[in-house]
């Protein structure tokens, strides 16, 4: 008898745990002084003409390890009249090439990236969407701009190995409270619009050499040059990146950018203070999802800190990398996260006095930063792949330092509740078949 209610009571688990959902993984990141700090292997800065604090809104690397950097003033200082707009060139060893710095009541840079000859930047220009394309001397190219009829702005721009030119931006009425659209559209290398789209949420743009991938918080989704869609996935995430069809990924936090207006003049998907980071990655050729799991930084009793200032990129293998600052601590953290195995290489890179950090994974696996500060202004570094990567084993995994991540499995409340449910089930329905094979027997 007991024999057979132990094969019944196997078998009602066998078919109904695998209804109960099997919860990712979390990383806890413990922030100690073991952890090692870094000094850039090129630094190079330059004062701005305006004293007060410039915000960075992109960088781009080229092959040859050259840097360009766009940034403006604060949304706050366009009522006290012409503000500054910068366009900066550094080469490979941190001195500056070139620079277009101008004052403007109405021109902003948001946007930068390049191709194998040229630099493309997007932005606003008399409230339409402006498109620059230079050459890697600074020569201007061409200059465009796009008017739909309302307040238009560029705020990414990439460009395919087609020579496709993709723009991300919002086209709304310059009254509260400012309806309008987000808008993707595409150039060719002469400055006309291919096509555009509208979408009800900003449609943030990544390419590879053949793709267009867009995230849109709801959506994840692959494009050709022809906007024709390969996939598309639902998702929630604040950013996506690829690089050579290695790697793709979303990640999003607790809390985002809230804006007063949500066209605001900063980017739409700022982490703005977070203690946990979501990070999904994806096959980029199907559109699956392959591995998620959540990443946060603590201290040693397990105290989460808030995490400010979040950007990513991929390396030319597929790796994730994120510079963050942990508010809490005052200082800023690279880090490499591999999704799949939860390791983690992480260093110390600067204090906090620095701010509007971008990062850009480029040749080699150097790392490349664009940055702002009082007291060195426009600043560029670049890490080198020695440097951040210099074993095959992780930091994180390592048994000489401390800094081990503690990994355990996220198990929710809703899965508690669906554990417990199978549990009471099984063990009521031993109990009422025993009793009934005991009814039996004695009959």
């Amino acid at each position: 008898m007991r024999f057979r209610v132990c094969v019944v009571s196997l078998l009602m688990i066998v078919i109904i745990a695998p209804q109960i959902q099997i919860v990712n993984a979390d990383t806890e990141i413990v922030l100690n002084e073991a952890i090692p700090s870094l000094e850039p292997a090129v630094f190079g800065n330059m004062t701005p003409v305006d004293p007060l604090q410039i915000e960075i809104s992109d960088i781009s690397v080229t092959e040859d390890g050259c840097i360009f950097i766009v940034a403006h003033c604060p949304s706050w200082r366009y009522c006290t009249g012409p503000t500054e707009v910068s366009l900066i060139a550094w080469g490979s060893d941190g001195t500056i090439m070139w620079s277009q710095i101008t004052t403007h009541y109405d021109r902003i840079y948001f946007g930068v990236c390049n191709d194998e000859n040229f630099v493309y930047v997007t932005g606003s220009w008399n409230h339409d969407i402006l498109v620059e394309k230079y050459t890697f001397d600074g020569e201007l190219v061409w200059n465009t701009t796009t008017d739909m009829g309302q307040i238009e702005r560029g705020y990414e721009v990439q460009v395919m190995d087609d020579g496709t030119i993709i723009i991300g931006g919002a086209s709304y009425e310059d009254e509260l409270p400012y309806i309008g659209d987000y808008i993707l559209l595409a150039m060719n290398q002469t400055g006309h619009t291919q096509w555009s789209y509208a979408f009800d949420r900003y449609p943030s743009p990544q390419c590879d050499s053949e793709s267009l991938y867009i995230t849109t918080g709801t959506t994840v989704q692959k494009w050709d040059s022809r906007s024709s869609v390969i996939w598309m996935n639902e998702c929630i995430g604040e950013h996506f990146g690829c690089v050579k069809d290695r790697g793709g990924y979303t990640i999003s936090s607790i809390q985002v950018v809230e804006h007063y207006d949500k066209f605001s003049l900063l980017y739409m998907n700022d982490i703005t203070s977070s203690s946990e980071l979501n990070i999904t990655s994806w096959n980029v050729d199907t559109g699956e999802e392959k591995d998620s799991s959540s990443l946060r930084l603590c201290d040693s009793t397990h105290n989460l800190f808030n995490c400010v200032g979040v950007d990513t990129s991929v390396d030319q293998n597929g790796m994730l990398w994120i510079i963050m600052n942990a508010k809490e601590r005052e200082s800023w953290y690279l880090m490499s996260y591999n999704v799949t195995s939860e390791s983690t290489s992480i260093y110390k890179v600067f204090d906090e006095q620095w701010c509007w950090v971008q990062l850009e994974m480029g040749p080699y696996g150097n790392a490349y930063l664009a940055l702002f500060s009082d007291t060195y202004g426009y600043t560029v570094m670049r890490f080198d792949s020695n440097q951040i990567l210099p074993s095959t084993t992780p930091i994180a995994s390592s048994s000489t330092t401390s800094l081990t991540p503690t990994t355990f499995p996220a198990v929710e409340l809703t899965d508690l509740q669906a554990i417990f449910a199978v549990a009471f089930g099984v063990a009521a329905f031993d109990l009422i078949l025993i009793l009934y094979l005991k009814r039996r027997v004695s009959e």
